[in-house]
């Protein structure tokens, strides 16, 4: 159909130029209005033609190509949505820092930071106040267990702050006579101690804090662990 109406149209077009001309040599049936004639034929013919034209063929012909377009564009969208199936990357955890309230063991003991406290003095046991030296007071309430099978000692070396590089250690009220260790405790007791740590005023409220644990001479496992205190 489409070549059958271009060559309507063409007629009708040719027909109607040549006809303004010499309109009795083409339409010699047209005795009265040839010109008039001869252009309103043209007109039609050249209608008829356009309307002959393959318009619906190239629309189907682009659909397929539209359609090819659109599954190239939905697999690239497939593509980069993230696999359902895929795991998940997790962002690496260094194993030897820790949370409040998260139990860390080292050497013979589970240690537990409860919670983390600023003050300007400390009251002991027996009612008497101490004043820090120069700074503030950073209090660490410890929980400690000895999970071993034979008695052990807590030693005070092994437990501290650390900030900016810098480690601060702790006054404590010794719960023995002995000043090599804070505590000697048996099998599976546990006990809970606050430590007072002696800072400088201007970085008590640091939230880079770690209390840091580590183990002790001849004892397994990491050299040193880290609680963050924030």
């Amino acid at each position: 159909m489409g070549t059958l109406g271009t060559i309507i149209w063409i007629i009708g077009f040719v027909w109607f130029i040549v006809g303004l001309f010499i309109p009795r040599k083409v339409a010699p049936f047209f005795k009265k209005w040839p010109r008039l004639k001869i252009f309103i034929c043209a007109i039609i013919l050249i209608c008829i033609g356009s309307y002959m034209q393959p318009a619906t063929e190239t629309k189907s012909a682009d659909k397929p190509q539209q359609k090819t377009e659109q599954v190239a564009t939905e697999k690239a969208s497939d593509a980069a949505k993230p696999d359902a199936n895929e795991p998940k990357k997790e962002s690496k955890k260094d194993p030897f820092e820790h949370q409040i309230g998260q139990a860390v063991h080292s050497g013979k003991f589970d240690f537990t930071v409860l919670n983390k406290t600023i003050s300007n003095v400390w009251v002991d046991d027996n009612g008497f106040t101490h004043s820090p030296s120069s700074g503030t007071y950073v209090i660490i309430t410890l929980k400690y267990k000895n999970t071993s099978n034979a008695s052990a000692e807590l030693k005070g070396d092994t437990l501290g702050l650390v900030l900016d590089g810098a480690t601060y250690g702790y006054q404590y009220q010794k719960v023995t006579n002995s000043d090599e260790y804070i505590d000697m405790i048996n099998p599976g007791i546990e006990k809970t101690i606050k430590l007072y740590f002696d800072v400088p005023s201007d970085k008590a409220n640091s939230k880079d804090f770690k209390f840091i644990i580590a183990k002790g001479m001849l004892e397994s496992g990491p050299d040193e662990q880290y609680v963050i205190l924030n």
